[in-house]
């Protein structure tokens, strides 16, 4: 059933864009993200960076939509609230500096590590 509700959304999005000459919006992207995405439970919700090079952080879930020099490497951690079209909206937080960075990133590059920021329930 998530399924065919996260197909059925890729595909309007899709359709929007076509409409609008095919330029993307990432703000409309990200608006469209908030309401239709598939939460991430907290107490599952600590991902780790797989793959190599860099992963890129975006400002909504798309490529177009990315945020120059904010990216994560292989290893580290990461906070992942939501899922929707392929991305995982997330959250970075150095461990050296306590700078934190918060977007979306390309979910096929993350791990469930299986901890998380919250106990699940029955705890």
């Amino acid at each position: 059933m998530m399924q065919i509700r996260l197909l059925t959304s890729c595909v309007l999005l899709i359709l929007a864009g076509l409409a609008h000459g095919g330029e993307v919006s990432c703000g409309d992207l990200q608006a469209d993200a908030a309401e239709s995405a598939t939460r991430i439970d907290g107490c599952m919700a600590e991902r780790a960076v797989i793959g190599s090079g860099r992963l890129q952080f975006h400002s909504a879930p798309d490529r177009v939509c990315t945020m120059p020099g904010v990216f994560v490497i292989p290893g580290d951690h990461l906070i992942a609230y939501s899922e929707f079209g392929g991305f995982t909206e997330v959250m970075y937080l150095n461990p050296k500096t306590g700078n934190d960075a918060m977007g979306w990133v390309e979910s096929s590059r993350l791990k469930e590590t299986g901890h998380g920021i919250a106990n699940c329930e029955g705890e």
